[in-house]
This record gives C-alpha cells, sequence and structure tokens, in this order.
C-alpha cells in the first residue's frame, strides 16, 4: 500500500483566491514499485473557521438573524502530477482556488468571517491498478493564517433599540446618531451628564475593535470632549467601561474621529456616557452627529 506524507504547507490569500504549495513524499510497496504503477495526487483543501463566539452571516425571513456555528468545506484540486513507483518520491504541488469554492453561498460574501484556517490532505489515486489502493496523507495545519475580518458598523443592521438621556425632538432625536447621515444630528440639552446608548437585537451582542464620534454642523463648544464607552450585558443594570477618553477636540465641523479599544469586548449593549462637552462655559447642550461601533455581530 502507498503512503503519503506532507512535508510542507504555505498559503497565501490575494484578493478572492488563496494560492498554496504543498510538498508530498510518497513511499511504495515492492509490488507497487515491481509493477511500476503511476500515481497521480490530487490535493484536498479544507476550510475551517476559528470563532470566540457564533458569527451572524445574513439576516433570514422577517428580519431574524442567521447563525454560523462553525463549518468545514472541502474542494479537490486535481493537479495531473504523476508520481510513478519507479521515480523520485518527493514532489512539490501549487494550486490556486476561489473563496467561493472553499464557503457555502452566503458566507463567501463575509469571508475572511474571523480566522480562517486551511488544511490540506494529499490522496495518491492509482491509474493502472485499483488493487494497489490508497492512503490518507498527513493532516496538518498551514504556516499562515488568514487575514482578521474587516470591521464594520454593528449597528447598521438597524435592529436595535435605542435610548438617551435627553433629545431635540424627532428633528435631532437619538436615531440621528446612527442614520449614516453625517449632515443629520442629536441634541440633548444637558452639557454634562448626558448619554446616548445601543442595544443589539435579542440574542446578538457586538464584539468590538473600535468605535467613531463625528461631530455635528455647527457649535463647535458643544462637542463631546470627555466621555466613556461602557458595555452591559444584564439590560443596562451594570456597566463596563469600555474605553475612556479626555481632553477630546475635533478640529472642524462633520469630522469623524476613531477610538481604538483594548482586547475585544463584546457586550449586548454599549453606552456613550458624555461628561463634559468641549466648552461647558458657554454650551447649553450635547451634540454629535454619528455614533459607529465598529467590530463583529456575534450571538449572544
Amino acid at each position: 500500500m502507498s503512503t503519503v506524507k506532507i512535508t510542507k504547507s504555505t498559503f497565501m490569500y490575494t484578493g478572492t483566491t488563496i494560492s498554496g504549495e504543498v510538498v508530498i513524499e510518497a513511499a511504495y510497496s515492492e509490488a507497487e514499485t515491481r509493477l511500476d504503477i503511476a500515481f497521480i495526487p490530487t490535493v484536498f483543501v479544507t476550510t475551517h473557521a476559528s470563532v470566540t463566539s457564533t458569527i451572524v452571516v445574513t439576516q433570514g425571513a422577517y428580519g431574524a438573524p442567521i447563525y454560523l456555528n462553525s463549518f468545514a468545506k472541502e474542494a479537490a484540486i486535481s493537479t495531473g502530477t504523476v508520481m510513478r513507483a519507479s521515480s523520485a518520491k518527493i514532489v512539490t504541488l501549487s494550486f490556486a482556488l476561489d473563496v467561493k469554492d472553499l464557503f457555502d453561498s452566503g458566507t463567501s460574501s463575509m469571508f475572511p468571517l474571523d480566522r480562517g484556517y486551511l488544511n490540506v490532505r494529499v490522496e495518491l489515486k492509482p491509474e493502472i491498478c485499483a488493487s494497489a489502493g490508497t492512503s490518507w496523507g498527513q493532516k496538518i495545519t498551514p504556516t499562515t493564517t488568514l487575514a482578521a475580518p474587516t470591521p464594520v458598523d454593528t449597528t447598521d443592521d438597524l435592529k436595535g433599540t435605542i435610548t438617551a438621556r435627553g433629545e431635540n425632538g424627532s428633528g435631532e432625536g437619538k436615531e440621528k446618531l446612527f442614520d449614516n447621515q453625517r449632515d443629520s444630528k442629536w441634541l440633548d440639552m444637558s452639557p454634562q451628564g448626558s448619554w446616548v446608548q445601543y442595544a443589539y437585537a435579542a440574542g446578538i451582542a457586538g464584539r468590538l475593535t473600535g468605535y467613531t464620534l463625528t461631530s455635528a454642523n455647527d457649535a463647535p463648544e458643544r462637542d463631546p470632549a470627555d466621555w466613556q464607552l461602557q458595555g452591559s450585558n444584564d439590560g443596562g443594570a451594570t456597566w463596563t467601561t469600555v474605553d475612556t477618553r479626555t481632553g477630546i477636540t475635533f478640529g472642524e465641523r462633520f469630522q469623524k474621529q476613531s477610538f481604538t479599544v483594548s482586547g475585544t469586548p463584546t457586550y449586548k449593549a454599549y453606552r456613550l456616557n458624555i461628561t463634559k462637552v468641549s466648552n461647558p462655559s458657554i454650551a447649553h447642550c450635547v451634540q454629535l452627529a454619528e455614533l459607529e461601533l465598529l467590530g463583529q455581530l456575534v450571538s449572544a
């Protein structure tokens, strides 16, 4: 019986193409060598997800989220390389395949989801002697890990609940913070001690890598200067501070500033707790054009 082992595997992810190189070494039985049987190696590439929690991949009927608990899919690449029993036992195989071939419809557009790992195995298929049989190659983890996902605004599904300490009617209401329109704004008649929060739909949480704030159209004295971004998993009964900023200034109107958070905080709700505006001596309110919570939606 032939045996085969993988001595090297490397992968590269560029655009929507995964390319790889696999070095295999085969060992033949005495009978196979005597018959000079030819074998065609076939490379099998398998995807596996590595996630800390379930990822929401799409919205199903009636807006219900569809979760990706785990996945594994295999693609076979026939290289056409022939390894004869009497020839060299080491062959280097190169291949390339499209991401679509490794992910089902609905998940391919979200790739990469969290961290994608590729495993390979090689099967030697006998060309002229069925009785020679086949054996599976060694399954190993490659040296390359595919890229982490690009953060998205987790509030864009518009399924969450928005609350605030106050607002200036519907024209300058709390919903304006999440409408992706910088020329609209949220305004609260409180220059200190104001807050706004976003609670995700049932069963969903936001795993954040950062957030953005966009200044409103006028009155720079109303810009937030000091705040904490806080998270809650108990309906707002308790809050944990995720990020604290002080002395922040906005140099112009409609300016978006980005802020990173340490670790990967995951909460069902987030609150922007504003403790001071840019110039509280003349400001009678606080205002913002946009708030984005960047990261990935996960199951809670």
